[in-house]
């Protein structure tokens, strides 16, 4: 069980507490703080986050490619999980990456903006 996180505040409830996810919604969770955070800024934890960040900076034609390793190399440590597909997309000058995965025989998708 994990507090919720709401664009990166926890999300309070009605008692004065946390609201807590578990299960599918705190994996989620989870995947999307390795995906967001940059690999290598927290001193204490090299290996946490991801490289996504640096997608803008590579060759359109490289960036699927460029995706795909950084979301494995990202979430190598999550053993009940695996990555299924990685998309990237780009809209208005944002670039979209969606990340299917599945877990226990559910499938699910969670996607971020870059």
């Amino acid at each position: 069980m994990a507090m919720r996180l709401h664009e990166g505040d926890y999300v309070p409830d009605e008692r004065g507490g946390f609201e807590t996810v578990s299960g599918k919604d705190a994996l989620g969770q989870r995947v999307l703080m390795k995906l967001k955070a940059r690999r290598g800024a927290f001193p204490f934890m090299p290996t946490f986050g991801s490289r996504l960040w640096l997608l803008p900076r590579e060759k359109a034609s490289a960036r699927q490619r460029a995706a795909e390793q950084y979301v494995s190399e990202a979430l190598a440590d999550e053993e009940e999980i695996t990555v299924k597909d990685v998309t990237v997309s780009e809209r208005e000058g944002e670039l979209l990456v969606s990340v299917g995965l599945s877990m226990g025989g559910e499938t699910f998708t969670v996607s971020l903006s870059i």
